[in-house]
């Protein structure tokens, strides 16, 4: 599982596809998965880059104090 550390929490993304880079962002309470039926498109002609943003997913999520 690929993960980029950040201040104490870790963020994960995965990588497809070769080409020029393409980052895709998504909306509040959606994971990677929600990018499942364009990855395989976008991989074609593009280096695309997909993530969970914190609290989200399999990215680490902030407790309160």
């Amino acid at each position: 599982m690929p993960t980029l550390d950040l201040d104490d929490r870790q963020l994960y993304y995965e990588v497809h596809g070769e080409g020029e880079p393409l980052l895709c962002v998504h909306g509040l309470a959606v994971d990677t998965l929600g990018w499942a039926l364009q990855v395989p498109a976008f991989s074609e002609r593009h280096q695309t880059v997909i993530f969970d943003n914190r609290d989200v997913g399999q990215s680490s999520y902030v407790t309160g104090d």
